[in-house]
């Protein structure tokens, strides 16, 4: 995983703060939270994994 986050970051994928270790941790959070609420829908981990992993990790469009 942190080869994978480096060489995004290197091509301008990912913002440069992202880590690979902060990929992992955030891909475990909305399982753990999924189990956690008992009345969830069985899809609602990938609802917060694309959230937090993909949106927020992505880098912010450049001004025109």
């Amino acid at each position: 995983m942190h080869t994978l986050v480096d060489r995004a970051r290197e091509h301008g994928a990912v913002r440069a703060d992202v880590t690979g270790e902060g990929i992992v941790l955030l891909t475990c959070a909305p399982n753990c939270v999924a189990n956690v609420v008992t009345d969830a829908p069985p899809d609602l981990w990938r609802r917060y994994l694309d959230i937090v992993s993909t949106d927020s990790a992505r880098r912010p469009p450049m001004a025109s």
